[in-house]
């Protein structure tokens, strides 16, 4: 029968998770089980985005006609534009949906498994780095349309607000910049960004104690990926704490080139070291304390806030500044885009 092998359990768990949603969720032919209100409701969502490929578009009172206009016009000058189609037709169609749940479902091994999940990822980021940025200008240049449309209607209006939407799109664009630049003869940074991922959840699942390093024989101390997580994110720690903690961990003399290989590559690094991004996060942050306050008063959302932003900087201060010798690594040359 298909599954992960039983030695790589967290690949295994990811496949038994995908299962159990594809059954509660998905009808045979791939299509997202909805009431027929919503799928009529999709299927009419559909027509409207999907519209924007054709040379004579109608008015809409959907998402209103400024940002129509302005994503036919993506669509024309770059084909840009239409993601809302491509996802609307996936979620009414199913095809796209059901062959990549098969593909992934076949997997026999952790190392097939990933590179499935790894195929889909490029494939969204390709589609990112090449739309992602000027799909987003074009919603905040139509937002005010946006905003006295249908499906405005239902979308907070702090979320709307254009010094909002203007903060959004120049974080995302900063990152993105990162995240789309070439890496030296491997792809682009996204690509190693998938690979720090995976290793972090496998990581995460070994210091929380559910599983062992996926393969059962890592060719590194095991103990290298176990962390005291509850220094991470305990209440009874402060970001200081959690940040000494984890750099204690980075240091160790037999996993400190794990580390350095693993996680902080250039691609990150260079992010890190990017204070015109940082000044930009830190804007969103504080603009996110000023203004969204009826979010913030439930607990559990002020906690989580709290922790990234009290956390951000030590984070930046560890990865700038990694070095198990003293000084830092400063003068480690990472050229943009490298990994």
């Amino acid at each position: 029968s298909s599954g992960i092998n039983a030695e790589c359990h967290y690949g295994r768990d990811i496949q038994r998770e995908v299962a159990t949603f594809v059954q509660k969720n998905l009808n045979s032919d791939g299509t997202v089980k909805f009431s027929e209100l919503i799928r009529k409701s999709l299927e009419g969502l559909q027509s409207d985005f999907c519209q924007i490929r054709e040379e004579k578009i109608t008015e809409t009172l959907l998402y209103g006609q400024a940002c129509k206009k302005g994503l036919a016009k993506l669509y024309q000058e770059k084909k840009c534009g239409d993601e809302f189609c491509i996802i609307l037709t996936s979620l009414n169609e199913g095809v796209w949906a059901k062959e990549q749940v098969k593909e992934f479902m076949k997997a026999k091994t952790d190392k097939e498994a990933f590179k499935q999940l790894r195929n889909i990822f490029n494939m969204v980021m390709e589609r990112t780095c090449r739309c992602g940025m000027d799909l987003m200008a074009t919603f905040v240049n139509c937002s005010d349309s946006f905003s006295g449309s249908f499906l405005g209607a239902f979308v907070d209006k702090q979320i709307l607000d254009p010094d909002f939407l203007r903060m959004i799109h120049g974080v995302t664009e900063s990152v993105m910049g990162h995240i789309c630049a070439k890496a030296n003869g491997r792809g682009k940074c996204y690509t190693r960004l998938f690979d720090v991922l995976q290793t972090l959840f496998e990581w995460y699942q070994v210091s929380e104690g559910t599983v062992r390093v996926a393969g059962g024989k890592p060719s590194y101390d095991e103990t290298c990926a176990q962390f005291d997580l509850t220094k991470l994110w305990g209440e009874d720690y402060s970001a200081e704490e959690a940040k000494n903690s984890i750099s204690d961990q980075l240091c160790r003399e037999d996993c400190s080139r794990l580390y350095k290989k693993k996680l902080l590559g250039c691609c990150v690094r260079n992010m890190a070291n990017d204070k015109v991004l940082e000044k930009k996060v830190r804007d969103l942050g504080e603009f996110i304390r000023n203004n969204f306050q009826d979010v913030l008063s439930d607990s559990d959302v002020s906690y989580v806030f709290q922790k990234l932003v009290n956390g951000y900087g030590p984070v930046l201060d560890l990865v700038r500044n990694y070095n198990c010798n003293g000084g830092s690594n400063k003068n480690d040359k990472c050229q943009k885009g490298t990994i």
